[in-house]
């Protein structure tokens, strides 16, 4: 019982510092594509 408990906590853990990470990647990639669209307007 208690190593289940464990196992589904350490899961959760890892999906939670997962998710982070993923939505970190999200940010950074979305201001990335931003800047871009930015450069390319003042390259025109």
């Amino acid at each position: 019982m208690y190593i289940k408990h464990a196992i589904h906590l350490s899961k959760s853990y890892i999906n939670l510092k997962f998710g982070r990470i993923l939505f970190l990647y999200q940010q950074i990639y979305i201001t990335h594509s931003q800047i871009r669209r930015l450069l390319q307007s003042f390259d025109c």
